[in-house]
């Protein structure tokens, strides 16, 4: 099995030259020879001749273990020019040591779901804009307008909160942001549908108790500085959805839930906002709480490990992220390849999607 602190090596040391690297990238990454002759505007002539000379290279500078594991991995295909290991599953990106790491609780999800998932969703970069991309989808989108509106109300005094129509405030904020395509919808009357369900969970949460009550939405994301020892900044981020005000000046952290799914038991969703509170906020957090706005009329409240239980859980994640980065190979890490959302991005990447525009967030959005 190959260790890819070997390929590392291979990219970021200097005896390649740069259109080598590119060469043996696009190989890595499953192109064929003829593939890599087209996108690199080569004669044949000049793919022979780049081959060999990469080949000579590597085992003037490479140990015979290292040497050996590189050729093992590409021995998993009967020829070179069939190598298909890596057609839709790896990706080589050697991102430079300066960058600064932002571990959120999203991240850490698309790190557990799949490692490619997560290069395309957190690393990856649009090299025409230097825009990250985001796949639209209508559930996001449903999420994501539900969340803007909760948002724009939050620092209201709840007196004015209630003479407000949050049904003016959705339209608005989906005639400007998920209207037709841009929402990922493919019909009118899918786009009716997923309005109308983001309309009956803003009435479930104007009717809650938490509505009528004093709130405050921070300005800028929570961020913690981490791996005090990293060789790169990192911070843990994240932005809390409602800070509800106890009447004893003790903050209620609430996260609002529009899909059908419950968070899972071990999610680290609330411990990190907990912490990034405690952090962050100037009154003492007493309660932290999902809302599941499909399903309760009510935030239900959940008794979270301490900080010094959840933040060793949360350090050992953001170094096996880190690792992951500095290492700069990422390939799919699902059960079942071809069923995960990396697919998606990778069609992106390769040209397939449609471009929608650029989102609220700086992202460059896309369907499929």
């Amino acid at each position: 099995m190959l260790d890819f602190r070997v390929i590392r090596k291979i990219l970021t040391e200097d005896f390649l030259d740069l259109k080598e690297k590119e060469f043996l990238r696009l190989r890595l990454e499953g192109k064929s020879l003829k593939e890599i002759q087209s996108f690199l505007n080569l004669t044949l002539e000049e793919v022979d001749k780049i081959s060999l000379s990469i080949k000579s290279k590597l085992k003037a500078n490479l140990t015979p273990q290292e040497l050996k594991s590189y050729i093992a991995f590409f021995n998993q295909s009967s020829s070179l020019d069939k190598l298909s290991v890596a057609s839709s599953d790896l990706v080589c990106d050697d991102l430079g040591k300066d960058s600064t790491l932002w571990i959120s609780h999203s991240a850490i999800s698309d790190f557990k779901k799949c490692h490619l998932l997560y290069y395309y969703r957190n690393v990856y970069k649009s090299p025409l804009t230097d825009r990250k991309i985001e796949i639209v989808k209508p559930y996001t989108s449903l999420g994501n307008a539900v969340h803007k509106v909760i948002e724009e109300v939050a620092n209201l005094n709840p007196q004015d909160r209630e003479k407000v129509s949050l049904k003016e405030i959705l339209t608005r904020i989906w005639k400007e942001n998920y209207q037709g395509e841009k929402g990922g919808f493919k019909t009118t009357q899918e786009e009716k549908s997923y309005f109308n369900q983001a309309l009956e969970m803003l009435e479930t949460f104007r009717k809650s108790e938490i509505f009528k009550k004093p709130a405050l939405l921070p300005e800028e994301m929570f961020k913690v500085k981490i791996l005090e020892s990293s060789p790169k900044p990192a911070y843990l981020v994240g932005r809390v959805d409602w800070i509800e005000i106890l009447e004893d000046n003790s903050a209620h952290i609430v996260d609002f839930k529009t899909g059908r799914k419950l968070e899972e038991e071990d999610s680290l969703q609330l411990p990190i906002y907990y912490l990034l509170s405690a952090y962050n906020l100037e009154y003492p957090v007493k309660k932290v709480s999902y809302f599941y706005l499909r399903r309760d009329e009510e935030p239900s409240s959940f008794q979270v490990m301490s900080i010094s239980d959840s933040l060793p859980l949360i350090y050992n994640l953001a170094e096996k992220i880190l690792e992951l980065r500095e290492v700069g190979i990422y390939r799919c890490t699902a059960q079942d390849p071809s069923k995960c959302e990396c697919q998606e991005y990778r069609q992106v990447v390769e040209g397939k999607g449609k471009w929608l525009g650029t989102s609220s967030n700086n992202r460059e959005l896309y369907i499929i």
